[in-house]
C-alpha cells in the first residue's frame, strides 16, 4: 500500500494485536478499520488499571499510622491556644 501524502511504500509495524501502515520518509502513521477503536480499548484498560493501583496507593497512604497521626486532631485557632494555658 501507497502513503497517502507521499506515495512511498508503507511498512507495517505490528503494536500488541493493531498492525500499524508506517510512512518511512514523512512518518504518517495510518491505520486501518477498527485499529483505532483497539488502540481507544487499549488506553480505557490502561487507565482503569491505572485508576484502581492509584486508589489503592492513596488509601494505603491515607490510613498510614504516620499520616493519621499528624491529621486527626483538629486544628484550633490561634486564640484558643491563647487561652489553653489558663486551662
Amino acid at each position: 500500500m501507497n502513503c497517502p501524502r507521499c506515495g512511498v511504500d508503507l511498512v507495517q509495524t505490528s503494536k500488541g494485536d493493531v498492525v500499524l501502515d508506517v510512512c518511512p520518509t514523512c512518518n504518517g502513521i495510518w491505520l486501518d478499520r477498527g485499529e483505532l477503536g483497539k488502540i481507544l480499548n487499549e488506553f480505557k484498560r490502561v487507565d482503569t488499571a491505572l485508576d484502581e493501583e492509584l486508589s489503592y496507593a492513596r488509601k494505603a497512604r491515607y490510613f498510614d499510622d504516620d499520616h493519621y497521626e499528624r491529621y486527626k486532631h483538629k486544628k484550633h485557632s490561634f486564640m484558643k491556644k491563647i487561652f489553653d494555658i489558663f486551662d
